[in-house]
């Protein structure tokens, strides 16, 4: 799980967009995969560790972190803007909530989490940030929950508990009738959850989730 100390960044939705030099996505692979692969290493998956890396996967700074998470400062996550995290879960799960709120009000450019024989991936769309200001300006008019639409916490609070706690239960619902059923056990629910987040999360934000093999 992905902890961060918060950047207050104002949301101005007419910036003029600067060229990027063309991404070689092969390499870019090429570092996530031997970055995840320094992280196991060196943590044994004990506890969790990230790297950070810019969009060209070029490693800019590991973050030794705790048994369930691992937090990045306020410059390192500044680096990250349309940059990479790449860490760990012990507990070998795919995303948590605040992983997958934290790549769009972060602006990375994707989240990957690393397990024993995993590498989750989930990439959100451009200009997230701008659509969810908007949406919370829609969802201000009529709830009485509001959310600070200019500024990466209230979006982060936004996702969390207007997006994710509710898909969440549902996903609880669904599974629980499943291992009712005796379809699934309570463990395969248990790695099942976050899965289904990830991939569910994916379609609500037209991102892109994907796994493969360590």
């Amino acid at each position: 799980m992905i902890n961060g100390k918060w950047v207050y960044r104002y949301i101005l939705p007419n910036n003029k967009i600067k060229m990027k030099p063309k991404i070689n996505t092969e390499y870019v692979k090429k570092s996530i995969r031997i970055t995840a692969n320094h992280i196991m290493n060196y943590t044994k998956n004990k506890f969790e560790s990230g790297g950070g890396l810019s969009s060209s996967g070029k490693l800019l700074f590991y973050r030794k972190g705790e048994k369930e998470k691992v937090n990045f400062t306020r410059k390192e996550l500044k680096q990250l803007i349309d940059g990479i995290i790449v860490h760990n879960h012990p507990n070998n799960t795919s995303f948590s909530p605040e992983d997958l709120a934290i790549t769009i009000t972060g602006e990375l450019s994707e989240m990957v989490v690393v397990t024993n024989d995993k590498i989750y991936k989930y990439k959100p769309p451009k200009n997230s940030l701008v659509k969810y200001s908007n949406m919370i300006l829609e969802h201000n008019k009529n709830n009485q929950s509001i959310y600070a639409a200019n500024d990466t916490r209230g979006i982060y609070n936004y996702i969390i508990k207007e997006i994710l706690n509710p898909l969440g239960k549902e996903i609880s619902y669904n599974l629980i009738h499943r291992i009712r059923i005796k379809e699934l056990t309570r463990d395969e629910a248990f790695y099942q959850h976050p899965i289904i987040m990830g991939r569910e999360f994916a379609k609500i934000t037209g991102g892109i989730y994907s796994e493969e093999n360590r």
